[in-house]
């Protein structure tokens, strides 16, 4: 179309506007347009002309009076159309109504129509809830968010209206909410908007702004799905989620179920590596005892072949008898068949090292080198021990812990928004003191004199070291909310730490400067977690959003984007490659997402599977396995290659309380350990792991630990408990773990996948964190919880 074509569509637009002294002004210069010169030509601009005519109809429609009351005709006619549609379609398009619902409502507010906005709401609320089945907590809080919205004002100064309507730090992309559809569904939803006319401009608008439309091919998220791999989770489905057939809602769970099978399905079908790295630790170690193997059964055979060519001792000894000889040879032949078969036990794939993936440094890798020839053997029948440390009078302020590698250091995050560095040795070293001070053995008088003959200091009194702050506790302030996430980096140099201020920290441990702050969250990060080969980290935040990081950045690689929920979990994969996330509330599911392309990978749906939301995961050391715990005690675990559930505690097994965290042990991972609020740790034996333990070498014989009265009263470097400030973790922790397990016997195995070996019992302390050190000492923390009253 020609300039003067756009001067005549104006007109006729302030004119149907009705406004004559606009048209006045304007007709002055309006330019007529020439005349055509061919038939063809004229035909295409009357076309051209009469199809922006009917949009200049539109828009005259959608601009004329009564702006805010066209917002709610076109949602109700959206409610209408979806009620209209095939049963096969309804589910996955009823999942537009809320996100539609919620931008329409701040549209209204933004445009100064909250009288209108509160009618929407009235209206729809309940509608809203019924129609999103296992979604109905999540948007039952953003309908109560939208209530206090009321005017303008109060929409600038809102954090959830900032990221709904695009105006967070995630800009426009961030605001748009991801609604997967089958094809033709998709079609159906385009073929609409584009044939209602003016009316639908309102909606057009609004699925362009928030809504990230993601075709998925395969059935529509109504019809009936392939059978889920998990029984479980298909009989849960079929009978239309927990409520049951007859409950109230089961309509519209059973159709949120069958979506979330139909989901699963697809996403379950992708093929994906879980193999470890080539030229990973554990095989490095490996290879070196078989080749340590072949050259001891080399020089048996050569010792051997030298004895039988002279049988004289070169030291005066007797000659070798053709007996010893034989012996000899056949201990020398029994090694090196014993050397290949190691080298030929299957333990999984292997995968390329990928390019955006750093190396190692030496030092960490001869350091793991030499942590791995000094682990103990863990088993069903050599339990671990496990040394608690409890944190005193950090009961109501203690959020999170974690461990270095053999358990030297501690650091935690707090409610008053710091982040704590404990350093075991020096904190057991002044325990040790004031218990010999308090015991008369340290004199309180004169320090006699030094080797030099000048006076030496008098040593500290018990009420000195009672008063003055601990040794050997490292504060670390920046956070302005409090901490719900800490972890070391791989070589233990680095710290980081995720907060309530949407931020996540990179301190250093050894003197606890703030390194980099990485912005990006939008409302409270849960989970933090460094990855095992250095540079990169994830995080978890209540913004339904999981990050991938790089140290160099200060904005995010990548966004993990599919939950509907917060992400409260977050775990690297052995081979780096994949990271697994867990969202509880609406969402309860756990999903493993690729690392390069974003994208999700593993669907796996709680359900009946794992009872409650999903509060903690752990990944198996070969990576095959997935386990993750729940807020009301239960236990599952998956197999990754088939998206099928392996094993789930029993309820007579579970924990009484939520579970807050698992453990995997170190090298096959034959024990999985939980810890949570109902002051236990549970030993669970995984019998994969114990598989590839005994394809490599013999189980060692005997049972201790789980079924004992006692645990371990220290760790690698760390005798005693944490103790900390006198504000805030206390200053008299003791390494106590009571093992009051009740297992079937030492050295039994109990029945079943995933049985639990035993249990240790802590005096009152629930268990915040647990980690295997690299020497397999099972480590434990908490704070302490008095029960009863105070005598």
């Amino acid at each position: 179309m020609r300039d003067s074509d756009w001067d005549q569509l104006f007109l006729q637009y302030i004119r149907k506007r009705g406004l004559r002294d606009v048209e006045e002004r304007f007709v002055q210069h309006v330019r007529q347009p020439p005349p055509p010169g061919d038939k063809e030509e004229a035909a295409a601009v009357a076309a051209g002309v009469e199809m922006a005519s009917v949009l200049i109809d539109d828009l005259v429609c959608f601009a004329a009076g009564h702006e805010a009351a066209v917002y709610g005709d076109a949602y109700e006619a959206l409610v209408n159309w979806v009620d209209s549609c095939l049963d096969m379609y309804r589910p996955e398009l009823r999942r537009l109504l809320h996100p539609v619902f919620v931008r329409l409502y701040l549209t209204l507010v933004d445009m100064e129509a909250g009288r209108e906005a509160a009618a929407l709401l009235a209206r729809y609320r309940a509608r809203v809830l019924a129609t999103l089945g296992g979604m109905r907590r999540a948007a039952a809080n953003d309908l109560s968010q939208l209530a206090a919205l009321t005017s303008r004002s109060l929409l600038r100064g809102s954090a959830f209206a900032a990221a709904r309507l695009g105006l967070g730090p995630g800009g426009p992309a961030a605001a748009k909410t991801a609604v997967s559809l089958s094809p033709y569904a998709h079609d159906l939803l385009m073929r609409w908007l584009h044939t209602g006319g003016g009316r639908m401009l309102p909606l057009l608008s609004v699925v362009n702004s928030c809504l990230d439309l993601q075709v998925l091919e395969g059935l529509p998220k109504g019809a009936p799905a392939a059978p889920v791999p998990d029984d479980d989770l298909a009989d849960e489905l079929a009978g239309g989620g927990p409520g049951g057939a007859g409950g109230p809602g089961a309509d519209e769970a059973g159709a949120d179920a069958g979506a979330d099978a139909a989901e699963a399905n697809m996403v379950n079908r992708t093929e994906i590596k879980l193999g470890l790295l080539q030229g990973n630790v554990e095989d490095v170690y490996r290879e070196q005892q078989e080749k340590q193997k072949a050259e001891a059964a080399a020089a048996a055979a050569a010792a051997a072949a030298a004895g039988e060519a002279d049988p004289a001792a070169a030291d005066g000894q007797e000659p070798q008898t053709k007996k010893a000889k034989k012996a000899a040879e056949k201990a020398a032949a029994a090694a090196a068949a014993a050397a290949a078969t190691n080298k030929s036990v299957v333990r999984g794939e292997r995968i390329e090292h990928p390019p955006f993936l750093p190396k190692l440094p030496d030092d960490v890798v001869a350091a793991a080198l030499r942590d791995i020839s000094l682990r103990a053997p863990v088993s069903a029948a050599t339990p671990p021990s496990c040394a608690f440390f409890t944190f005193v009078n950090a009961k109501q302020t203690l959020n999170c812990s974690t461990f270095n590698c053999d358990g030297s250091k501690i650091v935690a995050g707090f409610n008053d928004s710091s982040v704590r560095v404990y350093d075991m040795p020096t904190i057991s070293q002044h325990h040790a003191l004031l218990r010999r001070s308090r015991r008369g053995q340290v004199p309180g008088g004169g320090g006699g004199t030094n080797p030099d003959g000048t006076p030496a200091p008098a040593p500290p009194s018990a009420d000195d070291l009672e008063e003055s702050e601990p040794p050997g506790t490292l504060y670390l302030h920046g956070h302005t909310a409090a901490v719900h996430a800490v972890d070391f980096s791989v070589d233990q140099r680095l710290v980081l730490s995720g907060s309530s201020d949407g931020t996540v920290r990179v301190w250093g441990a050894e003197f606890g400067s703030c390194l980099a702050v990485y912005p990006g969250h939008v409302f409270p990060v849960w989970d933090v977690a460094a990855c095992p080969l250095g540079h990169w980290f994830a995080s978890a935040g209540a913004d339904r959003v999981a990050r991938l990081w790089v140290s160099e950045r200060t904005q995010p690689l990548r966004l993990l984007v599919g939950h509907n929920a917060d992400v409260d979990v977050v775990r690297w994969h052995p081979n780096c490659c994949l990271v697994a996330t867990a969202a509880g509330q609406a969402d309860r599911t756990v999903r493993l997402w690729d690392v390069r392309e974003g994208k999700c990978v593993r669907y796996l749906p709680c359900g009946r599977t794992l009872p409650g939301s999903p509060t903690c995961l752990a990944l198996s050391p070969d990576g095959s396995q997935i386990a993750a715990g729940s807020d009301e005690g239960a236990v599952a675990v998956w197999d990754l290659g088939t998206a099928r559930r392996v094993a789930a505690s029993q309820p007579a097994a579970a924990h009484t309380g939520a579970v807050w965290c698992l453990a995997y042990s170190q090298g096959d991972g034959c024990v999985l350990a939980s810890g949570g609020a109902d002051e236990t740790v549970r030993l669970w034996r995984n019998d994969t792991g114990e598989a590839l333990a005994a394809a490599g070498v013999a189980a060692a014989g005997g049972g201790s630990g789980a079924d004992g009265e006692g645990g371990a009263e220290g760790g690698e470097g760390a005798a005693e408990g944490a103790a900390g400030s006198k504000e805030g973790s206390g200053k008299d922790g003791k390494g106590d773990a009571k093992g009051d397990g009740k297992g079937d016997g030492k050295g039994a195995k109990p029945a079943g996948p995933y049985a639990q070996l035993g249990r240790y019992r802590t005096k009152s302390s629930p268990v915040v964190s647990l980690a295997f050190s690299s020497r397999n000492l099972l480590l434990a923390a908490g704070p302490f919880h008095r029960r009863g009253p105070i005598t």
